[in-house]
């Protein structure tokens, strides 16, 4: 994503984790949304196979 886009998310079906560059992470499974702030640095780690939603913006 770029230094200005956001994401939100949320997971249909599936489980994930997003790990930031300091070590910590947030995880989301059906029904659970994650926001991704602008200039994130970090891994999105799939657990279990996904289906999501998602909307990314400037």
């Amino acid at each position: 994503m770029g230094p200005t886009e956001r994401e939100l998310f949320t997971v249909l079906e599936g489980r994930c984790r997003v790990h930031d560059v300091l070590g910590g992470f947030e995880e989301a499974g059906p029904g659970e949304g994650i926001y991704i702030p602008p200039s994130f640095e970090g891994a999105f780690e799939v657990l279990e196979p996904l289906t999501k939603t998602y909307m990314i913006c400037e």
